[in-house]
């Protein structure tokens, strides 16, 4: 039987991650991919890898991915996001249009404060000296603001990109946000 890692993570998974701060994408690929052998039921991980290939503009390998990480959890919005910017830039709008549709389903993403456990536990790891910097509620709000302007400026994509493929193509298609 083969495990599970939805919220488990595994030492590769931690060196992944600290990659993809170095903007190290190679090696990020390398250690998910690992830790996808010992889980290979981590849709999470795949997702990652998804957005790793499509930062490094692998759009064919970012759509293998992501629709490995949908086939295991098929409602995850980020994954939807990605293939429609993946499917438009390959000019394969029929696809892209049903990622935008499903997207644009779901409310708007809300401008949210951290839950107040979550600013309890940041302040008091930002007592910490080591910690100072990296856990200042400040920054972690902003983080998070910075999120929810992504959100907003994706959706704004989406919707341009619904009605340029609605109005039977007209024109060159709605320039693909970053994602």
């Amino acid at each position: 039987m083969a495990k599970t890692a939805i919220f488990e993570f595994s030492i590769a998974e931690l060196k992944a991650a600290r990659a993809i701060g170095r903007r190290d994408f190679e090696e990020a690929l390398r250690l998910y991919k690992e830790h996808i052998q010992a889980y290979p039921d981590s849709w999470f991980a795949m997702q990652i890898i998804a957005e790793c290939y499509a930062t490094l503009n692998q759009d064919d390998q970012a759509i293998e991915w992501g629709t490995r990480a949908l086939a295991l959890q098929a409602g995850f919005i980020p994954t939807f996001e990605l293939l429609a910017g993946c499917y438009s830039r390959r000019g394969d709008h029929d696809r892209a249009y049903q990622c935008v549709c499903r997207v644009l389903e779901q409310p708007p993403h809300e401008p949210a404060r951290l839950p107040s456990i979550v600013r309890w536990i940041v302040r008091a790891l930002s007592l910490v000296p080591r910690f100072r910097t990296k856990f200042d509620p400040d920054r972690v709000q902003a983080e998070q603001d910075r999120i929810t302007a992504q959100h907003a400026q994706w959706r704004q994509w989406a919707m341009g990109y619904k009605e340029w493929y609605e109005a039977n193509r007209d024109g060159p298609p709605p320039r693909t946000t970053a994602r």
